[in-house]
């Protein structure tokens, strides 16, 4: 068990921090991409008001 935490503990401080990984073709993405998502991610999740306050839910 310890040959296994510290193979991965090895792995883990030896993998490129900056690597980040697109679902798509799983290729590498740069920052500005990586921006360009989210706001798009952000776009569609705010899309629609469901009429409610902010920390207020009706009683149904």
């Amino acid at each position: 068990m310890k040959k296994i935490l510290r193979t991965m503990l090895l792995l883990t401080l030896i993998t490129p921090a900056n690597m980040g990984l697109a679902h798509s073709d799983h290729s590498t993405i740069d920052a500005q991409s990586a921006i360009q998502i989210a706001n798009k991610s952000v776009q569609q999740m705010t899309f629609k008001d469901l009429g409610y306050q902010a920390g207020k839910l009706d009683a149904s």
